[in-house]
């Protein structure tokens, strides 16, 4: 379009109002006027140009929110994990207390059953020298029940003996009390 043949003017004609000069001026309008009709086509390309950007500067502003969106739902949805996760740990943390505690418990309960068996023990080895002692002292007793049986036959023959003397009354009188104070000698050395 610049390219066009441009007519000069004669070089003998200096005056402006010549016929050269107002075709010199025309040939400068026209290539304004070209100048201007391809500004026009550039700035409609750059409009029509201005224009998809503005479309796909929507679209992405459409697709930002939309990414923006999503991503406050994926934080909200961390956010509530994290305060789950949070909160099985609490629960985790109360358990494992619950079970220090329990294990304590059964510490001491272990420790209260060995005591237990301890005493039980004590107990039964107790209640068995009891039983051995009130078996030798019913042995005892019943050695010495014996030996008064005898000794209380012994002296009823005595005394019938004494009877069949004829000794005096008096005589036998003596003899029994000395046989009651004998058997009570006997009883109070066998219950002490």
């Amino acid at each position: 379009f610049f390219f066009l043949m441009i007519r000069r003017p004669p070089r003998s004609t200096h005056c402006i109002s010549s016929a050269a000069s107002d075709v010199y001026k025309r040939q400068e309008l026209k290539i304004a006027e070209i100048k201007l009709a391809q500004q026009r086509k550039e700035l409609e390309g750059k409009t029509s140009e201005l224009e998809e950007l503005e479309k796909s500067l929507g679209k992405f502003a459409i697709d930002l929110d939309r990414r923006e969106k999503a991503a406050d739902e994926v934080e909200r949805s961390l956010e509530e994990e994290i305060k789950a996760a949070q909160k099985g740990f609490a629960e985790l943390r109360t358990k494992e207390e619950e079970l220090k505690e329990r294990e304590a418990k059964l510490a001491q309960k272990a420790n209260l059953d060995e005591e237990l068996e301890i005493k039980l023990l004590d107990i039964e080895m107790s209640a068995h020298a009891l039983k051995k002692r009130q078996e030798f002292n019913s042995r005892t007793v019943e050695s010495e029940m014996q030996k008064l049986k005898e000794k209380e036959a012994s002296l009823k023959r005595r005394e019938q003996d004494l009877m069949k003397c004829g000794t005096s009354s008096a005589k036998c009188r003596d003899f029994n009390k000395e046989n009651i104070y004998a058997n009570k000698a006997l009883e109070e050395a066998l219950f002490t």
